[in-house]
């Protein structure tokens, strides 16, 4: 949303070495599953490109937090430290923004 490839980038370099070993022991249901992958992340990609103009810095901050708690939520259900149901969390990234706005239309900054 900001512009800036370079996330992306050192993402898709990331994901490719990650399916690369994963095709080693699935085969070909790792190079199958990129049409879908590319398909939804061109939607996600073309989307952002519209919420752009709509958001505000403290969007951006609120979803950015959003996300960086259910990753760290992730890292300790990986761990085995605590057991988070991470997919019920999901909803709050798409709650993120629009609870700020509303927060920021009936509070105020």
């Amino acid at each position: 949303m900001t512009g800036d490839p370079s996330i992306l980038l050192a993402k898709s370099v990331l994901d490719f070495l990650t399916a690369a070993i994963f095709a080693t022991t699935l085969g070909f249901a790792v190079a199958a599953i990129c049409i879908p992958q590319l398909v939804v992340l061109l939607v996600l990609a073309t989307g952002a490109t519209y919420l752009v103009p709509l958001t505000t810095a403290l969007m951006n901050d609120n979803f950015a937090a959003v996300g960086g708690v259910l990753m760290l939520a992730t890292g300790f259900r990986i761990c085995g430290i605590v057991k988070f149901s991470v997919g019920n969390m999901l909803p709050a990234l798409v709650l993120a923004m629009p609870m700020t706005a509303i927060w920021l239309r009936f509070v105020g900054s």
